[in-house]
């Protein structure tokens, strides 16, 4: 029988990774959020929406268009 003073402790299952992946966007998210927190210029208005800039340029994944938008640079 377990009592209120005992204590569980957690182990983690999963190893550490040392990759930083970014966080998934909103489609609602103004561009010029995104350009500003990363860096880049997607040639376009700063308050046009992730989600329209994604059928634009048809690419899907945050980690393209910041790449595409870093090579436009």
């Amino acid at each position: 029988m377990s009592t209120m003073n005992e204590r569980k402790t957690c182990t983690p299952t999963a190893p550490a990774t040392t990759t930083v992946k970014l966080r998934q966007k909103r489609g609602d998210t103004h561009v010029g959020n995104i350009e500003r927190e990363y860096g880049v210029d997607f040639g376009v208005r700063s308050d046009m929406r992730l989600d329209t800039l994604r059928e634009k340029t048809g690419l899907n994944s945050i980690e393209d268009l910041i790449s595409r938008g870093r090579k436009e640079r």
